[in-house]
């Protein structure tokens, strides 16, 4: 058996916490495209009768993008603020994923917008009843 070199070791684990974060960014992108795609169109055709066909859809796709790339750099913030907790302070699991979604939440929902506001309200929401379960 070889020899185990301590910088292939930390280059190993740095090359899978990047791909974590990538795969991360990447399947933020596409959930939020998933999710948001179909809520917009049903709310566009609903609510924005005064539009033209082709802004319904213009709108449609500005919405998509707009969640898909919030939740797609949300993802990879938080991820990559976890592996730097973890590799710089060492905290426990709980504590770092509490302080990432706080600091990734707060940089990347912060704006006011409709797809922000929508987020937060299900966050908070999420946050509601896992603290009512606990009671």
């Amino acid at each position: 058996m070889e020899p185990v070199n301590a910088g292939d070791v930390v280059q190993a684990t740095l090359k899978e916490d990047l791909i974590r974060v990538l795969r991360g960014v990447l399947h933020g992108l596409l959930f939020g495209a998933k999710v948001r795609a179909p809520h917009a169109l049903v709310m566009t055709f609903l609510f924005k009768r005064d539009l033209t066909l082709q802004n319904k859809f213009a709108t449609i796709l500005k919405l998509t993008i707009l969640h898909a790339k919030n939740l797609g750099m949300y993802v990879g913030l938080y991820k990559f603020l976890k592996i730097l907790l973890r590799r710089t302070l060492g905290l426990g699991n709980g504590t770092r994923s509490l302080i990432s979604g706080a600091v990734g939440g707060a940089i990347m929902f912060g704006e006011k917008n409709s797809v922000n506001t929508q987020i937060n309200l299900y966050v908070f929401s999420r946050v509601a009843m896992a603290c009512g379960k606990l009671l």
